[in-house]
C-alpha cells in the first residue's frame, strides 16, 4: 500500500486513504511517505488499547524478541495458539474429536484480539474492528466497533 499511497500523491490525488489489515506494518509510513498520512485502516488489533491482554501480549513478546510485532499477525498467531492451548485443557480426552468439540465450545476467550466466541458461531466468531489512523508519529488508535455496533 506504501507504493500506491505515494504514487496517488505524486498523480495529486490528495484524498484519505482507507483500507485493511494489512496496513499495520511498522514499515508503512517509511514505504508510503507523505502519501499515506491521514489515512486510515480497520485491524483486528492495536498495541496502543488499553486492555491488559495487550499489556500481557507485548510484555511477552518483547522479552522473547526484544521489540513489538510488525504486523498483526503476531497477535493473530498468539490468539490461535492460546484457543488451542485452552480448548486442550478443557478437553475430556487427548483426542481430535474431544479437542474440536472443546474448541467449538468456547465463550468469551479473552484473547488480544479482543473476546472470542465460538460456540454456536460454525467456525466465524465475531470480530471487532479497530480504526487506526496513519500520522507522522506513526499508527494511532482511534475506536473499536463492536460487531453489533456495525451489523
Amino acid at each position: 500500500v506504501g507504493l500506491i499511497a505515494r504514487q496517488a500523491r505524486e498523480v495529486g490525488l490528495n484524498v484519505k486513504l482507507l483500507g485493511g489489515d494489512g496496513w499495520d506494518s511498522t514499515e508503512l509510513t517509511t514505504s508510503g511517505g507523505q502519501g499515506i498520512l491521514g489515512g486510515f485502516f480497520c485491524n483486528h488489533y492495536n498495541s496502543k488499547e488499553d486492555r491488559p491482554e495487550i499489556k500481557s501480549f507485548l510484555d511477552r513478546w518483547k522479552a522473547k524478541f526484544g521489540a513489538e510485532p510488525g504486523t498483526t499477525m503476531g497477535a493473530l498467531g498468539y490468539d490461535a495458539a492460546m484457543l488451542a492451548m485452552d480448548a486442550m485443557k478443557r478437553a475430556t480426552t487427548m483426542d481430535t474429536v474431544a479437542f474440536r468439540k472443546a474448541l467449538e465450545a468456547t465463550e468469551n476467550f479473552p484473547g488480544v484480539s479482543g473476546s472470542i466466541t465460538l460456540k454456536g458461531m460454525g467456525g466465524n466468531p465475531s470480530k471487532r474492528a479497530l480504526v487506526v489512523e496513519v500520522t507522522p508519529e506513526g499508527q494511532v488508535f482511534r475506536k473499536a466497533y463492536e460487531f453489533n455496533e456495525i451489523q
